[in-house]
């Protein structure tokens, strides 16, 4: 299929989101160099910009998104989370701040009774606050999700010596949801990721489709509020009336000493 931006537009407008934020999740969609890792960039055979998000020209364009094999537009069902839009506006604080939940998809059970060196060591959490919170998003992983969320782990850690930050984790999280049921935006999202990343994601089965309502169940308070702090950055301020504005009471016009007025 051949990329159409216009079609693009159409179906970016449709999403209940601010229209500024459209137009720039529009423009990451469209241009691929629009926050690409480093690592991604090497696989691009010509010179590019990636801090202006500048390519030569179109045919570069369409070259770019071939060799890093991405979807001409997003798959239409994306249309109603439009909450998963602001992961690619949304800065990595953020985005880590809101999602942390979906680090414990690569936690086993072992974080229950790890001390705080651990902890540290391990993950790169040092606050007693935070390690309490994720053994509670841990705890509250849904039943029907248990058993891919143990063969998850399972791979994720099958090498102690590898040191995975809470940090990595949360990307690897998101990276499986948005793999098991928005495949054309995992591949424009894993552009921006570390080719370490994406790769061990790609080795993980996905999620079945039958378990979406249990995983954004357990994850759309999050995203809800993710969205929400991306979004009010895009949202146009109210205007603030007077309230003498908006009394009853108004001066009656004097239309003769409008007239004279004009005559002078």
């Amino acid at each position: 299929m051949a990329f159409s931006a216009e079609s693009l537009a159409r179906k970016v407008q449709k999403m209940n989101i601010p229209e500024p934020m459209q137009m720039l999740w529009w423009k990451w969609w469209s241009n691929p160099l629009i926050n690409i890792h480093a690592e991604q960039l090497e696989r691009i055979p010509f010179e590019t910009n990636h801090r202006t998000g500048k390519i030569q020209d179109y045919f570069q364009l369409l070259q770019t998104r071939s060799i890093l094999e991405l979807d001409d537009i997003p798959e239409p069902s994306l249309q109603d989370k439009p909450e998963l839009v602001c992961i690619s506006l949304g800065n990595t604080a953020t985005i880590e701040k809101h999602l942390l939940k979906l680090a414990t998809l690569t936690m086993d059970t072992s974080i229950i009774h790890a001390r705080p060196q651990e902890w540290n060591s391990k993950f790169g959490v040092s606050s007693p606050e935070e390690i309490r919170q994720i053994i509670e998003h841990y705890r509250s992983i849904p039943y029907r999700l248990a058993k891919w969320q143990f063969s998850v782990a399972s791979l994720v850690n099958q090498n102690d010596n590898e040191i995975l930050t809470i940090h990595t984790r949360t990307l690897l999280g998101l990276g499986l949801v948005i793999k098991s049921f928005f495949p054309s935006l995992f591949k424009r999202w894993s552009v921006t990721s570390s080719r370490s990343i994406t790769s061990l994601i790609k080795q993980i089965d996905p999620l079945e489709e039958g378990l979406w309502n249990e995983t954004i169940g357990w994850i759309d308070t999050e995203l809800a509020a993710l969205f929400e702090e991306t979004a009010d950055q895009y949202r146009e301020p109210a205007l603030e009336i007077e309230q003498d504005l908006l009394t009853d009471e108004f001066s009656p016009l004097d239309i003769e000493a409008i007239y004279r007025g004009a005559d002078v």
